[in-house]
């Protein structure tokens, strides 16, 4: 039988997780079956079943996913170089994250994750560890705000980190709960905070 490439494994993969997040966006983990990703993704059971050997591992896959797409905005702040100030470096994630404003997308995956991970200890882990590393490069950009004279010398770096993590996740989590934040106003208040 001829080696399936690693490309089309990849593709498949992608294509798994993409219906499984937009089923889950949807209905939440608990009233998502695996017959709906299967219906979604349009692939048979033994095809998903391949990829990932539960529903919790496809969880754990889509929620990897959602936190990896906040990282990617964090690099691009990291790559545009250390000279940012903080309210400038918060609307340029908060605009980042437009992708957590799509009714099927990340944020919701996000919100759905952070509330299962309460009763699912693998869960709560995984997504620990990810905010870890998140924390690692929040820090890189609160030193770059120290470096560039806009917080103190002493600013504790990682509690800096934190507070930017924080109002990420909160940003996410008001738009979905309330409907009523626009990313034009939480910049109103952010920038009225910071002055």
């Amino acid at each position: 039988m001829p080696k399936v490439a690693q490309a089309h494994l990849d593709a498949r993969r992608r294509q798994i997780v993409e219906a499984a997040r937009r089923c889950f966006a949807r209905n939440g983990f608990h009233r998502t079956s695996m017959q709906d990703v299967f219906a979604e993704s349009g692939l048979s059971a033994g095809a998903v079943y391949r990829y990932f050997g539960s529903k919790d591992e496809l969880i754990a896959g889509v929620a990897a996913g959602a936190v990896g797409q906040v990282r990617a905005s964090v690099h691009a702040l990291l790559g545009s170089g250390r000279d940012l100030n903080p309210a400038d470096a918060l609307a340029r994630l908060v605009d980042d994250l437009g992708a957590f404003r799509d009714p099927d997308g990340t944020g919701r995956i996000m919100i759905h994750a952070w509330g299962e991970s309460l009763g699912d200890p693998a869960l709560r882990e995984l997504i620990a560890a990810l905010n870890r590393e998140m924390l690692d490069e929040l820090s890189q950009v609160a030193d770059g705000f120290v470096g560039a004279g806009h917080l103190p010398a002493d600013a504790d770096r990682r509690a800096v980190a934190h507070t930017l993590l924080s109002l990420m996740q909160g940003y996410v989590v008001q738009f979905h709960v309330t409907g009523d934040l626009t990313p034009e106003r939480y910049l109103v208040g952010l920038r009225a905070l910071l002055r």
